[in-house]
């Protein structure tokens, strides 16, 4: 998970954990997220889809927005993290947009976006403002071999996604 707020609209599209140099191979520390509302203009939808299959994921929350209470005067705001499971529990197959850049004299970067929209009630409850989007297996091949000639039926797979809902704790 990644500090700060994902969903502030004037931020670029793709977030990367700022504690990772820029070079160092992306499955060694780097993560993104892509909001889907963005998705026009991030230039791998509709090109570099992926997935991920996951039972779990993990947000750095407010201290305060999870307690749902106004920080007290003086009061420094702290971060605790969310571990958040889909209820019956179950692998998700979540919307991902991947990347291969190559540099002059540099190592490949490899990374990858897992694409969010806003999140369903139980997770805005908790403090939290986007969540990943897990599509519908029966959706897996076109979301893998998508067709940059017809993007609406990307826009329609992360339309017709599985809803599930979520339970949350702190994170050990």
């Amino acid at each position: 998970p990644l500090p700060g707020d994902y969903a502030n609209p004037d931020l670029p599209v793709m977030y990367s954990d700022p504690s990772c140099p820029r070079g160092q191979v992306a499955s060694e520390n780097h993560s993104f997220i892509a909001r889907a509302s963005f998705k026009d203009r991030i230039p791998l939808f509709g090109v570099s889809h992926g997935l991920l299959l996951v039972n779990a994921f993990y947000e750095n929350v407010s201290r305060a927005r999870f307690e749902r209470r106004e920080l007290g005067e003086g009061e420094k705001d702290e971060n605790v993290v969310l571990e958040f499971r889909p209820n019956p529990n179950q692998n998700m197959l979540i919307a991902c947009l991947w990347s291969h850049g190559q540099g002059k004299g540099e190592p490949d970067l490899l990374s990858f976006a897992v694409v969010t929209d806003d999140p369903p009630e139980e997770i805005a409850i908790a403090g939290h403002d986007h969540c990943i989007i897990p599509i519908k297996p029966e959706n897996i091949d076109a979301w893998l071999n998508p067709d940059p000639g017809n993007l609406a039926a990307q826009y329609a797979i992360l339309d017709d996604r599985n809803r599930p809902y979520y339970e949350y704790q702190m994170a050990a």
